[in-house]
């Protein structure tokens, strides 16, 4: 029941996340915030907390190992060190990945980001290849709410 009301609350945040990203490129803090809360509270809800620690630690250790292989792609192409927040990468961006990740066993973590981060890439080049930035954070925020809604359905 408490885990529907978490739902009921968490689709409106994602929308307003998703349209603030795609929009304006640009999302409020209070937004993401609310849509951590709710996330991380209908997962403790369902699974217990040490499961929740190790699959934070899983993403922190994934999110620095992909930090370091951006960081060393962009210095062999341009043979400088680039600075990838706040140029490449936004703070939303980063802060939805830990926003999900806790949320997603090791495994799951993996294949979600690489689908997600190969499928906006695809996505932003065919439908809007003139604009510089990918709103990475929609695209995380929907795969997620898709993920989550196939596994309410399917697996209840």
């Amino acid at each position: 029941m408490l885990v529907s009301v978490f739902w009921i609350l968490l689709v409106p945040a994602a929308v307003g996340i998703v349209y603030q990203d795609f929009r304006y490129r640009n999302i409020k803090v209070w937004l993401i915030a609310l849509f951590q809360v709710l996330v991380w509270g209908a997962y403790l809800l369902r699974f217990p907390v040490t499961s929740f620690f190790i699959n934070l630690l899983f993403c922190t250790l994934y999110a620095v190992l992909c930090y370091v292989i951006l960081s060393l792609y962009f210095y062999f192409r341009t043979g400088k060190v680039v600075k990838l927040l706040d140029r490449k990468l936004g703070w939303g961006d980063v802060w939805v990945v830990f926003c999900i990740g806790p949320c997603l066993p090791p495994d799951v973590f993996v294949y979600f980001f690489t689908l997600v981060f190969v499928g906006a890439l695809l996505l932003h080049f065919i439908f809007s290849g003139s604009r510089k930035t990918v709103p990475l954070a929609g695209y995380m925020i929907t795969g997620y709410v898709a993920y989550e809604a196939y596994l309410l359905t399917v697996c209840v």
